[in-house]
């Protein structure tokens, strides 16, 4: 059980890395408040841990749940935008929930 805990540990530090060199070299991400900061890193960290997780299995295709249509652009746009850099977030779905 340890050493599943540390691969966990090891694999949520490997993603917040790369989300903040992302993040980083974003010239857009530096004109935003505080609190859209933490927003943003929090969509990019929901994305990449879905992906990380589905990379390791086939027929895995993650969804992650919207409360509203904005929130889904939201997380769509971060989506489209990392494509480039991570082509297996295609897996993954956007689904409004009410």
């Amino acid at each position: 059980m340890t050493d599943k805990l540390q691969i966990e540990s090891i694999e949520r530090e490997m993603i917040f890395e790369f989300i903040t060199e992302f993040l980083d070299n974003d010239p857009d991400y530096d004109l935003l408040s505080q609190e859209e900061k933490d927003k943003t890193f929090g969509i990019y960290q929901t994305i990449l841990s879905a992906i990380y997780k589905s990379s390791f299995y086939k027929n895995i295709y993650p969804i992650i749940y919207a409360s509203d249509t904005p929130s889904k652009k939201v997380v769509e746009n971060a989506i489209k935008k990392i494509s480039d850099i991570v082509p297996d977030v295609n897996k993954i779905t956007v689904s409004l929930v009410n």
